[in-house]
């Protein structure tokens, strides 16, 4: 396969470009053939008018486009050309499908796309574009995702020429659409594709609650205003220069364990804020910044693995908010690790990029998307990579700023490592280490509230304080500690098993019959009984075992337990007694 990418400012460049398509040798051969058309606003009509007739001439030659996004703020100079990129596969195939969406719901497009692609032979990947800004395609990227989770989707939002009003598009060579999703998928047995989302971006501070959104808004966060929570930690007020403030600290969820970030673009008088997607309620995100070195060090990483795939054309996604956080010529050396794998490569930005696989990622913002395309094998591994080693960070002429940064981060996960190791101890037993009442009382509380089906057994050591009498408190704790242990060998480790308090302990057992709960509790009986305590002697439990009913309450349960328990007390101890409800 081979890639060929123009840069185009005029008619006379389009017509030029269609004259190099024509001489091109593997044209006319090539099984597939896509022309991937990624142009400003202002020159979309010009574009979309010269190659009405190209493909007319050329019907098998598919076309896909889509508006870039514009200058984030006056200052933000970007080139005025488009960037149009033929690829050309020799075994391979490109189907390219665009839906009208004024009618219909992304996640109803999402249907209609899987309907058009089952069948698809050997599908490797999907390009996707949408347009209509305030049209989020998360559902459609969701829907197809879930049908298609080893297929990586990967595009952009088409994007509008400024702020003030939305002129995005996304187009083939017959149709365009203002509010539409545009798709291309690439199919074949030779077709081998390498995608890879970059990041760079990290946390800093405490996790946050989204609490209240609205369409295209997040109204509260923990309870509070959204936009409070940029002006009580970064002192950015709302306003027409919220956007050009708040864009370098872009809000971060995750999904499917990969971080995703969200920038919001508007705030509003009653302190909602405006994002392209909302985040759900419940949802916890946390602010997050970087260093323009972090962003190059894991650009570079990305592209080091990349040269190693061998790529024959390659597609860059990539967000302007990483040009926001960069200054002088720190953008066009991050896309030059990539140009220097693959001169011909194609770049492009838009209003959110799109990258998700395995149910990981989704619609994002501040993220550099990378996708290459081979059909002939790797010849083995480079011998150099196409760009110079370097150190991610000359420390002794770090900036001040960096510095900051870095002593943000440090902070943050220490921070987070106590609250961890804190959490930790709040819901465990300091003797034994296994779960304590409050964590049971979650553990149970939940189980019922959803409806699960669960059994439970409680344990009793008989004439526990005689132990204490006699043998010291030491040797009770150990007692303790070794029933405990003989406990979580019977137990499977989904299981749950907690101290009550005193010599008293509870089992949960997730869709569990009491039958087999039964006999779970007969088994550590005997192994208590059977069991050397040492200097304590014999040891014997008493087990109450019951179960759970439908519209249960925790209360009722646990009287439910403690009589039982009672009953094999109140028979001569050393034994189990069940009781079935419901």
């Amino acid at each position: 396969m081979i890639q060929r990418t123009f840069s185009i400012r005029d008619a006379k460049d389009m017509r030029a470009m269609a004259m190099a398509i024509r001489r091109e040798p593997l044209f006319q051969s090539a099984e597939g053939k896509l022309l991937l058309c990624l142009t400003p606003g202002s020159l979309q009509e010009m574009i979309r008018k010269e190659l009405a007739p190209l493909s007319e001439e050329f019907p098998d030659l598919s076309i896909a486009g889509m508006t870039l996004l514009g200058p984030l703020s006056e200052e933000m100079k970007l080139p005025e050309d488009a960037q149009i990129s033929l690829f050309l596969f020799e075994k391979s195939r490109v189907r390219v499908s665009v839906y009208d969406c004024t009618d219909t719901t992304p996640s109803a497009v999402g249907d209609t796309f899987l309907s058009d692609v089952q069948g698809i032979p050997d599908l490797q990947g999907i390009f996707l574009s949408s347009a209509r800004q305030s049209m989020d395609p998360s559902p459609f990227v969701e829907k197809v995702s879930a049908a298609l989770p080893n297929v990586p989707l990967f595009g952009a939002q088409a994007g509008a020429s400024t702020s003030a009003g939305d002129d995005s598009l996304v187009f083939t060579g017959t149709k365009a659409f203002r509010k539409g999703i545009l798709t291309a998928c690439f199919y074949g047995k030779n077709l081998h594709l390498f995608a890879k989302s970059c990041f760079g971006w990290t946390s800093l501070g405490r996790s946050h609650e989204v609490t209240k959104t609205a369409p295209g808004r997040i109204l509260t966060i923990d309870q509070h205003p959204a936009a409070e929570l940029y002006t009580r930690y970064l002192h950015i007020l709302p306003g027409q220069k919220f956007y050009q403030n708040s864009c370098a600290f872009p809000l971060i969820e995750t999904i499917g364990g990969m971080p995703v970030a969200r920038v919001p673009y508007r705030s509003y008088d009653d302190g909602s804020i405006a994002l392209y997607q909302v985040p759900k309620e419940g949802t916890k995100v946390t602010l997050a910044y970087s260093k323009k070195g972090s962003l190059l060090a894991t650009s570079r990483e990305c592209a080091k693995d990349l040269a190693l795939f061998q790529p024959e054309a390659l597609l860059v996604i990539y967000c302007l908010n990483r040009v926001t956080l960069m200054t002088d010529q720190d953008p066009e050396e991050e896309l030059s690790f990539y140009e220097k794998v693959c001169p011909c490569l194609c770049c492009t930005h838009g209003s959110s990029e799109i990258y998700r696989k395995n149910d990981a990622g989704g619609v994002m913002n501040s993220t550099l998307v990378c996708v290459g395309f081979r059909e002939r094998q790797a010849k083995g591994s480079p011998k150099a990579l196409p760009f110079e080693e370097t150190a991610e960070d000359d420390w002794d002429s770090l900036p001040v700023t960096d510095r900051l940064v870095t002593f943000l981060e440090e902070t943050t996960k220490e921070l987070r490592g106590t609250i961890e190791r804190l959490g930790e101890i709040a819901v465990s037993d300091q003797l034994t280490g296994i779960a304590n009442r409050r964590k049971l009382h979650e553990v149970i509380e939940r189980d019922l509230d959803e409806g699960r089906s669960i059994s439970v057994l409680m344990i009793d050591i008989d004439f526990f304080k005689r132990i204490n009498d006699t043998c010291g408190h030491q040797e009770g704790d150990q007692v303790l500690i070794r029933l405990t242990h003989l406990v979580q060998e019977k137990i499977r480790k989904s299981d749950l098993f907690a101290r009550w308090g005193g010599e008293e302990f509870v089992g949960v057992f997730e869709e569990t019959s009491i039958e087999d709960t039964e006999a779970l509790a007969e088994r550590i009986r005997k192994a208590v009984e059977e069991y050397d305590f040492g200097k304590a002697g014999r040891v014997t439990v008493s087990i109450g075992v019951t179960n759970s009913c439908p519209e249960d309450t925790i209360d009722a349960l646990f009287a439910s337990l403690d009589e039982t328990l009672y009953e094999a007390k109140r028979t001569g101890r050393n034994r189990v007694c069940v009781l079935r409800r419901g």
